[in-house]
């Protein structure tokens, strides 16, 4: 289930995350992973994004807004429910307007390093480096969505 082609259009774009509860948000601090506070929600400008085999498989951005001290920290991005299949007969694309996607979100202060590999789970792909980071899931649109909106795309 990757990002359709069309979203490389994209890049340099803002885009709004709207980080949900789900299994919850974690600091990997010191090899350690203490839940947090789900952030609130954040905007940020699209760098690149990485594909492998058919779509775009994972995204990066700069937050660029000063929302709880997470101005200028990087944002890496994969949707969540992946068909892992190399096949792309029966796949799901998402995109930012009227496909939404759920995905793994990724929140640190060192630009991540991606390395995808179907042999790994989803959120191997993304090295946030050392120090601290965050992870959790969420949303992202194109425009600022209220999760009940979310619900009814």
């Amino acid at each position: 289930m990757p990002l359709e082609e069309s979203c490389r259009g994209l890049i340099g774009s803002r885009i709004y995350c709207l980080p949900v509860d789900g299994y919850g948000w974690s600091a990997f601090v010191n090899g350690t992973d203490p839940p947090i506070e789900t952030p609130p929600r954040f905007s940020a400008t699209i760098a690149t994004f990485y594909s492998h085999h058919d779509g775009i498989r994972v995204g990066i951005a700069k937050i660029d807004e000063p929302v709880e001290g997470l101005l200028g920290n990087w944002m890496a991005f994969s949707v969540r429910d992946g068909y892992l299949a190399e096949d792309t007969e029966g796949k799901m694309f998402f995109n930012f307007s009227t496909k939404l996607g759920k995905y793994n979100i990724h929140i640190g202060t060192i630009e991540p390093v991606v390395a995808i590999s179907f042999s790994k789970p989803i959120v191997e792909w993304v090295n946030m480096g050392t120090g601290t980071y965050f992870s959790g899931i969420g949303y992202l649109a194109d425009r600022d969505y209220r999760l009940d909106t979310i619900f009814k795309t």
